[in-house]
């Protein structure tokens, strides 16, 4: 599900004129993963516009792509004791719990 909003103006060269609008948009739509490293989405909106009376429909389809390492995170340090302070820190890594 989706809701938002947006502000644009349009400029007229030939009439030497602007128009500002506000639009409202709601929506529903779907992401599956490929892999890793890319999404595809698919999702309907209605636009309401303060300019243009009525909601217009509109669909959209996009790729996502994820940038970063990805995958797993690395697993925790050593903590041999199990108090939180990971052995490389730690003033006693080796007294029971």
């Amino acid at each position: 599900m989706l809701v938002g909003a947006g502000r644009a103006t349009y400029d007229f060269e030939d009439v030497r004129s602007s128009i500002d609008d506000t639009q409202y948009n709601a929506g529903i739509g779907v992401m599956r993963s490929l892999n890793d490293r890319f999404a595809l989405r698919a999702d309907f909106r209605g636009v309401s516009s303060n300019k243009v009376s009525g909601i217009t429909p509109m669909a959209f389809v996009g790729l996502t792509g994820y940038f970063g390492k990805g995958g797993t995170p690395p697993p925790p340090p050593p903590d041999s004791d199990g108090d939180g302070v990971p052995n490389d820190q730690d003033q006693c890594p080796t007294t029971p719990a």
